[in-house]
């Protein structure tokens, strides 16, 4: 199981930090946009979209999170970090600030007054910018133009690695936030008394595009002399993986050296277990890197847990140079978790984010792709949804299920006859949510499955490839959404490398069975949709009260960081597992005991989410469970 994770540091460079290397420029004209409004003198249209549908221009705001809505959940770019967003900034919103989809592109161009360039040989065009694109790359379509007449302009391109769904770092969906964007703008507006400058963005149903701090300068800020950056490192292609399935884990990352100098570097990388302490660490001499060149660095070795024990990984990385202290060290180190779970296969961390449709009444089928490393028995499959429009809606036409194919073909294409249907659940309707537990609208739920062929409730498992969906047929009206990973705490993007070479897949979409081909998502999307796979015999189980002659005490109840554990059983037990479910039954801690009749233990509950839980206690067929509450 590999996997190329980017897992990108956003480039933050504060006004202090840039002090020193400003104090050699001359700024000789600035816009920090304070006036409470767009600038007297400016104008600010959108000549693309229809008329009847809102237009996408630029607005004021001195609230930095104002631009969260139009992130759709991605929380590394919920707040504009310009330096000095709060006293005011401009944005446009490419898709909150749409009612539809337009039928035509937006045109939106923001353009200054005059300004004068007489006096200058060299004019450097500086801003912090915070943009996302989703339809059409900002690379050719958000731009700077420049005139000296108003009539006639020229193009510069002020993010030329800014991609929908880019393949490959360091090119992707969202710039840093913010991204400190320089542009030499000399050929057009040097010695030049009549300059006007446009930001230019024909989007489609983009995310937005916020500026700030504007200054044009007499020449070109110099690099620092010791700057590299770690653009992306690898990890497990699952953020949740049972025991069944622990494969080696290898470690590698991509570095670019963004300073005025060469630099010797060397890589580190440090693995730790849920109780801090290292478990595996290695470095990697990678040697001298020329001033804007990308090396590879994967030879870092490989890690395999030493037990099957369930547990959280954290791997850290750091890139050190022999120069010395780097400019910005917070792009220069990168963390990532790995869960080892009892019986759970998850591309994603289980938290419910951001929803997603294809249409409003097409049907859409929704996947991961997993790698199976060793024979295993699969009971249920987990999604997520807006539960109350399955009750609500018509049951006949309003269902969802979950699918898992085998994966037959050759990792070149993606037609349906590549996926072979293996096991599936029963249509989820209206009349069968009122059984489930937990059944709220976008709480991971897991249904139990049948395999198609032999209608056993469970399928075997070969080692190999298999998409795991969950299906939703839309109804005439009020379609229901599918929900990927994400909110509230950042979006976790794990791109599984398909082919093990260049193609990267967040998740696999098609609009109907009908379909031949399966869609890509790549890299660049930042979501992972949660269509998960459980090892669990126990699917659906529900809560059963305590056996006679048995005492189970969890304390304080409600908690907010540990759970004292107390268990009296009426007789010695040969063999138990304890663990402990969420509402819709997932397993989020497991372990074993031999020989128990009194134990009494300490659990750490302070990465729980907030809300009801259950420990429960198995012996062979029988369950019995207490519930507790997490509060924060």
């Amino acid at each position: 199981m590999k996997l190329f994770l980017d897992a990108r540091f956003l480039m933050a460079v504060l006004a202090m930090g840039l002090s020193g290397m400003l104090s050699a420029q001359t700024v000789f004209w600035s816009e920090d946009f304070s006036g409470g409004a767009v600038p007297a003198g400016w104008t600010n249209v959108d000549n693309g979209t229809p008329a009847g549908q809102v237009p996408v221009t630029f607005v004021w705001s001195n609230n930095p999170a104002a631009v969260a809505p139009a992130a759709l959940g991605y929380t590394a770019s919920a707040n504009f970090n310009a330096a000095t967003a709060a006293n005011g900034y401009l944005w446009a919103n490419s898709d909150r600030g749409l009612q539809n989809a337009p039928a035509q592109n937006h045109l939106t161009r923001l353009t200054s007054g005059v300004i004068d360039c007489s006096a200058e040989d060299t004019v450097v065009l500086r801003f912090q910018a915070l943009i996302g694109v989703f339809d059409f790359d900002a690379s050719t379509n958000a731009i700077i133009r420049v005139s000296t007449d108003g009539n006639n302009w020229t193009d510069y391109t002020p993010f030329p690695c800014l991609q929908t769904g880019a393949a490959n770092p360091p090119c992707s969906r969202w710039s840093a936030n913010p991204d400190q964007v320089e542009v030499n703008i000399s050929a057009t507006a040097a010695g030049q008394d009549t300059v006007y400058i446009q930001w230019q963005w024909d989007g489609g149903w983009e995310y937005f595009w916020a500026i700030d701090d504007i200054q044009l300068q007499s020449s070109e800020t110099p690099l620092p002399p010791n700057s590299t950056k770690l653009v992306s490192f690898r990890i497990a292609d699952t953020y949740q993986v049972p025991t069944t399935q622990i494969d080696s884990l290898w470690f590698g990352a991509e570095i670019t050296n963004i300073g005025s100098q060469s630099q010797d570097l060397t890589l580190n990388v440090n693995v730790t277990d849920g109780t801090g302490a290292s478990v595996f660490s290695a470095s990697y001499p990678v040697g001298n890197v020329a001033v804007g060149d990308t090396v590879i660095a994967d030879s870092l070795g490989f890690f395999l847990p030493a037990n099957a024990n369930v547990d959280i990984y954290e791997f850290t990385y750091e890139l050190a140079a022999a120069a010395g202290a780097d400019f910005d060290p917070a792009d220069n180190t990168g963390t990532q978790s790995w869960a080892v779970t009892q019986d759970l296969l998850a591309r994603d961390n289980g938290q419910v984010g951001v929803a997603y449709r294809l249409g409003g009444t097409t049907d859409y089928e929704i996947g991961n792709f997993y790698q199976i490393v060793a024979q295993d028995v699969a009971y249920g499959i987990g999604f997520s949804t807006n539960w109350t429009d399955l009750v609500t809606a018509d049951p006949l036409t309003n269902q969802i299920r979950g699918k898992i194919y085998r994966y037959t073909g050759d990792f070149t294409s993606l037609n349906a006859s590549n996926f072979v249907l293996v096991a599936e659940t029963s249509d989820i309707i209206n009349g069968q949510l009122p059984q489930v537990a937990g059944a709220q609208d976008y709480a991971i739920l897991t249904f139990p499955l049948l395999d198609v062929v032999t209608a056993d409730p469970f399928v075997s498992l070969t080692p190999g490839y298999y998409l795991v969906t969950s299906a939703f047929d839309a109804p005439p009206t009020a379609p229901a959404d599918l929900y990927c990973a994400g909110a509230p705490t950042g979006s976790v993007d794990y791109s599984f490398n398909f082919n093990n070479g260049s193609t990267y897949i967040n998740y696999l979409v098609r609009e109907n069975d009908q379909d031949q081909t399966w869609g890509t998502f790549t890299d660049g999307e930042n979501i992972t949709f949660i269509a998960q796979l459980s090892f669990s015999e126990n699917v659906g189980i529900n809560e059963t009260p305590a056996q006679t002659g048995t005492s189970v005490k969890l304390f304080p109840n409600p908690t907010s960081d540990v759970l004292n554990v107390e268990i009296n059983l009426e007789e010695q037990a040969a063999n138990l597992v304890y663990d402990i479910t969420d509402a819709s039954g997932r397993v989020l801690w497991s372990a074993r005991r031999t020989n128990v009749q009194r134990e009494t233990f300490v659990q750490d509950v302070r990465k729980f989410a907030p809300g009801m839980y259950s420990f429960n206690i198995r012996n062979g067929q029988s369950v019995q469970s207490t519930r507790f509450v997490v509060t924060k």
